[in-house]
């Protein structure tokens, strides 16, 4: 993977991926390099196999629903997952009404000020 990296420095993947990188695990580097790679490689390994750490995900993004695919089971008992058999019926809904009826929960409508709105950082 590294060799190819910096083709998709200046890519939406990129910034995504680098947003991860710091937000999850504290890696402020502008991009991946062949010093610091195995650095993020680490942290990420050290957090795969903790069985919280998808709460503690959820709960820095402020997540209220997380749909799951029934087969896997959801993560922890918590009632902020929401089964499904297949997803194709997601793509069909059109209104808050429809959503609300198969998660069983309200969405709020949130005001964006200015003319764009920029991804909120996970809570610290």
């Amino acid at each position: 993977m590294l060799p190819h990296f910096p083709a998709v420095r200046n890519t939406a993947n990129h910034y995504a991926f680098m947003g991860i990188l710091r937000d999850l695990y504290g890696i402020t580097d502008r991009t991946l390099t062949g010093e610091n790679w195995q650095l993020a490689d680490e942290m990420v390994r050290s957090h795969a196999g903790d069985p919280g750490w998808v709460r503690t995900v959820l709960d820095r993004a402020r997540a209220e629903r997380v749909i799951f695919p029934t087969q896997d089971g959801p993560p922890d008992p918590s009632p902020r997952y929401v089964p499904y058999e297949s997803a194709e019926y997601l793509f069909s809904l059109r209104t808050p009404e429809q959503l609300r009826a198969i998660a069983g929960v309200g969405f709020r409508k949130k005001k964006i000020s200015g003319s764009l709105a920029l991804p909120r950082r996970l809570a610290a």
